[in-house]
């Protein structure tokens, strides 16, 4: 073995500690904090287990038979893929279109911006605070305002079942549009102005525009906010817990938070895993499909 030789290896083995150095941070809180606790919540939608009780007693598939037996369990189903459904376009179209009114060169545009953005940086709590109390039957300045303007009586937003689920959808895309509108306004000024120089020389009109080149290039960008909006809305535990607490009549609980009150309300953690991995089959199934589905219509340029 030569001596060049030996010292490529001892370079490559120097190379090799140094790069596991750097990845083992990374390593190890992926495995405490992902990895661990997947395989746990997997092992244990196989079990019963309750804080009431110390044994863990093995039950096969029949968490399973129960999750879907289960009625709430099936209603917040329900209402998480109507909810996800209604403003999931919604969220992505309002994003855009703020994306493309406030990405013009006007008058205080980053004040405009920052308003917009401002309910993503404001505490959550106050937040939702301010729109239960927006929303209150008696007192709310929305009923007042209807009221006044129109004489219409006040309307239960959040204690009403044909209204609770359109009057959480209101203020989650308030908050959710915002978002997207940051992400669209990154892949706008990303695109390269002489395209469109070059579509004014050939006489393309603004729509022609946006719908030969813009839309076309934001398509990374819709892809990546898509995923984002599908994640977050059902996953939406927040404003349900503050707001209504999954009611009236269970007419607002969505799954992520029936598994946050299974496991911390009635403490039974084997149901609450159970679910939390056909949450998980469902969701991945769903973005996989999505994604691999919209990436063939996708131009990512180099």
């Amino acid at each position: 073995m030569t001596a060049w030789t030996q010292l490529k290896r001892k370079k490559y083995r120097r190379d090799t500690v140094k790069a596991w150095a750097l990845f083992a941070p990374s390593l190890i809180f992926m495995t405490l904090f992902t990895f661990y606790p997947f395989v746990n919540t997997f092992v244990l939608s196989f079990y019963k287990k309750k804080l009431s009780s110390k044994a863990t007693v093995f039950n096969g598939l029949k968490n399973y038979e129960r999750a879907f037996a289960d009625p709430i369990f099936n209603k917040s189903v329900s209402n998480t893929v109507s909810f996800a459904l209604a403003v999931i376009p919604l969220a992505l179209i309002l994003g855009l279109t703020l994306a493309l009114l406030l990405n013009k060169k006007i008058p205080g545009r980053t004040i405009f911006r920052a308003s917009v953005f401002y309910p993503n940086i404001s505490p959550m709590v106050g937040f939702y605070l301010v729109w239960m109390y927006l929303m209150a039957n008696d007192i709310g300045y929305i009923n007042r305002l209807l009221h006044a303007l129109f004489g219409i009586m006040p309307v239960r937003w959040l204690s009403d079942p044909d209204t609770v689920l359109i009057s959480i959808g209101i203020i989650y895309l308030w908050r959710e549009s915002g978002y997207m509108m940051l992400f669209y306004l990154s892949g706008l000024q990303s695109i390269d102005e002489t395209y469109y120089e070059a579509a004014t020389l050939d006489g393309a009109n603004e729509w022609q525009k946006f719908s030969r080149i813009t839309f076309p290039l934001l398509m990374p960008t819709t892809v990546y906010t898509l995923t984002l909006s599908i994640t977050g809305s059902v996953q939406l535990i927040d404003p349900i817990a503050i707001l209504t607490s999954g009611g009236p009549n269970n007419s607002s609980t969505m799954v992520m938070f029936y598994i946050y009150r299974k496991a911390f309300t009635d403490f039974d953690y084997g149901m609450a895993s159970t679910y939390s991995v056909l949450l998980l089959i469902v969701l991945l199934t769903v973005i996989c499909i999505q994604h691999f589905g919209m990436d063939r219509f996708t131009h990512y340029e180099s």
